[in-house]
């Protein structure tokens, strides 16, 4: 069951213009890690929504659009119905 729901997950690639908006990203001196940065600029490059375990991080980086997951999570648990949100 979990490899088959991994097996439908797109994975995004870190390619040029995922780059260009990290180097971007670094000018402006966000000061959160590395890896988190590239995920951002990964995310912003392809116009996606980013759903992060931690947003604390995320939050400092302009114009990038996530879903906090643990509300998600709770949602889900109260059974509300998945556009609630």
């Amino acid at each position: 069951e979990t490899i088959e729901f991994y097996l439908t997950v797109k994975v995004l690639p870190y390619d040029a213009a995922a780059v260009n908006l990290f180097e971007q990203l670094r000018l402006q001196k966000i000061r959160i890690g590395t890896q988190d940065l590239r995920i951002a600029a990964i995310t912003l490059s392809n116009n996606a929504t980013l759903v992060p375990r931690n947003h604390r991080d995320f939050r400092l980086v302009p114009h990038l659009s996530f879903v906090d997951c643990q509300l998600q999570e709770i949602m889900t648990d109260l059974h509300f119905p998945p556009n609630f949100l």
